[in-house]
């Protein structure tokens, strides 16, 4: 039996699945193959040779009586990078300039050359999402402009211009969000959301929980005009899947402004709903989200209210949308 290999590339690392690629029998017998064949007999020395990587169950008959050899046993072994890998940032413009130097290595000004758009995970096909890279190819005349460089150019560099739409990015584990909570003429907390009120509290606990265990300084500064990106998540049921969302219009990307961060403790706590025995989990620091747009159900790209399935203050107050139909009941929050 000898075997072949089909090997693809998937997120993050490359998969592999053996088949049986041919057979060669060293005696008489019936040999049925399930593909691509419907019936083969094979003699001395006959080879039989497969051309996919279908499964391939062989029947081998003896006086009669059939016995079922599966010799592909539909395995596949996949092979994932655990370093990390170099990206331009995903969902960014990114520019780039050529300097050109004289034969004494003086610089001259950066020629811009145009950029490009990196496409974040959730516009990309199925499996490539992983890091982004970007080439530059030389124009005709052996620059990478594809214009004449100046006569006194002895060499040129290409050079970088930085992210164009955001000056810093941070990514985190987000943890669950809450919904502010109504309350009573008294001040108290309610165990209903507060309609008018359609901001989201999204827990740093595993922010925090990374700088106890880690000993690391990685934390987050708020700065007015902040916006929050969901890049992936997890549902319930599913360990290890990996969802990369969009909106509800499949083209626009699940974005937030943040509108401030705030410690909450056990009282005056705005997320605490009724009077529940433990408080933990509201307590902690807070991202203040909010969505305008879906707040206010504006039409996305495909002339119907936008939503955020699973991420916004619909979803997580389980409150209607505002054309009357009902959030979905899970939230993504606090999923990995």
């Amino acid at each position: 039996v000898s075997y072949s290999f089909l090997v693809s590339q998937i997120t993050d690392g490359i998969k592999i699945e053996p088949y049986v690629s041919k057979i060669r029998t060293t005696s008489t017998v019936n040999l049925s193959f399930s593909t691509p064949d419907a019936l083969a007999e094979a003699n001395i020395d006959i080879f039989q040779t497969f051309s996919s990587a279908s499964p391939h169950i062989i029947d081998v008959y003896d006086g009669g009586t059939g016995t079922d050899l599966d010799l592909s046993q539909n395995r596949a072994y996949y092979f994932f990078s655990t370093s990390a890998q170099k990206t331009f940032k995903a969902g960014c413009h990114h520019d780039f300039g050529v300097v050109y130097y004289d034969k004494y290595g003086r610089s001259g000004n950066v020629n811009k050359i145009g950029g490009f758009y990196a496409q974040f995970p959730g516009e990309r096909s199925t499996g490539d999402e992983g890091a982004v890279t970007a080439r530059v190819t030389l124009g005709a005349d052996g620059t990478a402009t594809g214009q004449d460089a100046p006569d006194w150019a002895h060499s040129w560099q290409l050079v970088y211009g930085g992210m164009r739409d955001y000056e810093r990015v941070f990514t985190y584990a987000a943890g669950k969000a809450y919904p502010a909570m109504a309350t009573t003429s008294a001040g108290v907390n309610t165990s209903s959301a507060d309609t008018d009120r359609k901001q989201i509290y999204v827990s740093l606990q595993g922010l925090d929980q990374f700088n106890s265990e880690r000993g690391a300084l990685r934390d987050y500064s708020f700065t007015e005009g902040d916006k929050l990106r969901v890049v992936k998540h997890k549902k319930n049921g599913s360990n290890t899947t990996w969802y990369y969302p969009l909106a509800s219009d499949a083209t626009s990307i699940i974005e937030f402004n943040v509108v401030g961060v705030e410690i909450l403790g056990d009282t005056e706590n705005p997320i605490i709903p009724g009077t529940p025995a433990d408080t933990y989990e509201y307590e902690g620091t807070f991202l203040v989200l909010e969505a305008p747009q879906v707040a206010a159900g504006t039409d996305g790209t495909n002339g119907s209210d936008l939503k955020y399935p699973g991420f916004d203050w619909f979803t997580v107050a389980q409150v209607d949308y505002p054309d009357a139909s009902a959030p979905q009941t899970e939230q993504y929050w606090g999923k990995d």
